[in-house]
């Protein structure tokens, strides 16, 4: 990924020359976006909520896994005196509640998901929002995201367009 971004700059810096054609100088930006995004006080306030969610998720898992381990061993107490009958009533019982189980941790997993979803993507917008706003006030013509080694934000109208040039170069219509 660094030899990409390295590769980019490097095409930048090469075609820094054909930009004083439109009159403006190459201006390159960076940002870490995962840094800011964890200092923005909405993601702290997002993540409490979060946390929350994932606390009552889990408390609610752990009481079915309690009532399952308990009708577990009550069955391993028992199941030597029980009838056939009695056992496999008692089997399909703990197959019943293992499947709550997984049904219950997939169905937290989605909520917890949904949640964090709905809860982080105004933050990330909001900062996306910022970054675009702060590269034009600054007359950026990219800005590089080191956190993922990403160009996340570009000003098309003082950057070439290499797609034309290259299919040209290669003899592709």
């Amino acid at each position: 990924m660094k030899n990409v971004m390295k590769w980019v700059l490097i095409a930048c810096f090469a075609i820094g020359g054909s930009t004083a054609v439109l009159g403006q100088q190459l201006k390159l930006g960076y940002i870490n976006a995962n840094e800011l995004f964890s200092i923005m006080p909405e993601q702290a306030a997002a993540r409490a909520k979060l946390d929350t969610l994932g606390a009552e998720l889990q408390d609610q898992l752990e009481l079915l896994q309690v009532e399952y381990n308990t009708k577990v061993q009550d069955y391993v107490k028992v199941a030597t005196t029980l009838s056939d009958s009695a056992r496999a009533l008692k089997d399909k019982e703990l197959q019943d509640i293992n499947q709550r189980i997984q049904e219950s941790q997939q169905m937290a997993q989605e909520e917890f998901t949904a949640m964090q979803n709905s809860l982080f993507t105004p933050v990330v917008e909001k900062m996306q929002a910022t970054i675009d706003k702060v590269a034009q006030d600054n007359g950026m013509t990219a800005v590089f995201d080191l956190s993922v080694g990403s160009l996340i934000y570009q000003d098309t109208t003082t950057m070439i367009d290499m797609l034309p040039l290259v299919k040209a170069e290669l003899g592709i219509e």
